[in-house]
């Protein structure tokens, strides 16, 4: 699939005000991005990346910025009214009435666990794990507290670990129980800025990035240990300005088309 052009603004895009989460399908030519007027635009792609007409699905007042698929993309995750909501996937991409719902203290940032089972949200002063049905029911099975106020987490791709960083400038690493889902603490570390706003795994799962905003414009490269899940700091970017997250493509793609940064420490081109 070919990458759009740095710059250019496809006229299907063009004046809509964008909050800070787009998601794609993981096998279907779909965008899905949430908008601050209350609802999920779904964009179908071209070869060239060129997004048509969206489509709407009205979800009302977002709260938090987030949109998460689950895994086989049966489920959209968001978040409206302070409640997080699953709307069932159809084959063809589109959404349809939220069958599921579960009410977030916290900022509402969630993941899903691999094998489909399970999903993670942040609470207030903690992480907390909803059992997910096969019918996009969330049910509250468990509670790990955390010390400060969690940002966007992410899972190890093994499944194994959830990674986290808080409000203070430090990451957390957990272990996961394969059967239970329950959280355990491995690893506390430091990482090079006081506000940490995002943070992602490549997809071999071999390296850790967090991302700070604001007057903390530093990336932080992490290794993560093969045999246990914990992390040892290999390299810090200082970056010009703040980014929330960042995404992996394969190195067959043209670095013509991406403004990006690769060195020994990225097994694949990052872009920020």
């Amino acid at each position: 699939e070919a990458v759009p052009v740095p710059g250019t603004v496809s006229t299907n895009t063009a004046g809509v005000a964008f909050s800070h989460s787009a998601v794609n399908h993981p096998t279907l030519p779909m965008t899905y991005v949430l908008d601050t007027g209350g609802n999920v635009l779904l964009y179908s792609r071209t070869a060239a990346g060129v997004f048509g007409a969206p489509s709407t699905f009205a979800i009302g007042t977002p709260t938090g910025s987030y949109l998460t698929i689950s895994p086989g993309a049966r489920f959209l995750f968001y978040r409206s009214n302070s409640i997080i909501r699953t709307a069932p996937i159809s084959s063809a991409g589109t959404l349809s009435t939220a069958v599921g719902s579960y009410t977030s203290t916290g900022n509402g940032y969630l993941v899903s666990h691999p094998d489909g089972r399970y999903v993670y949200v942040t609470g207030t002063n903690s992480i907390d794990l909803l059992q997910l049905g096969d019918d996009g029911s969330l049910t509250l099975i468990g509670q790990t507290s955390t010390p400060n106020l969690n940002i966007p987490f992410v899972i190890h791709p093994s499944g194994k670990y959830l990674y986290m960083t808080d409000s203070t400038g430090t990451a957390y690493v957990y272990s996961i129980n394969k059967i239970t889902g329950g959280l355990s603490l491995l690893q506390q570390i430091s990482v090079n800025n006081s506000a940490p706003q995002g943070s992602c795994i490549d997809a071999r799962g071999r390296f850790y990035y967090t991302f700070g905003s604001g007057a903390s414009n530093v990336a932080t490269a992490f290794r993560i240990n093969d045999t246990n899940g914990t992390l040892s700091q290999t390299a810090a970017y200082t970056l010009a300005t703040s980014h929330r997250g960042c995404a992996f493509l394969n190195a067959q793609v043209s670095r013509s088309h991406l403004e990006l940064r690769a060195d020994e420490y990225l097994p694949s081109w990052l872009i920020l």
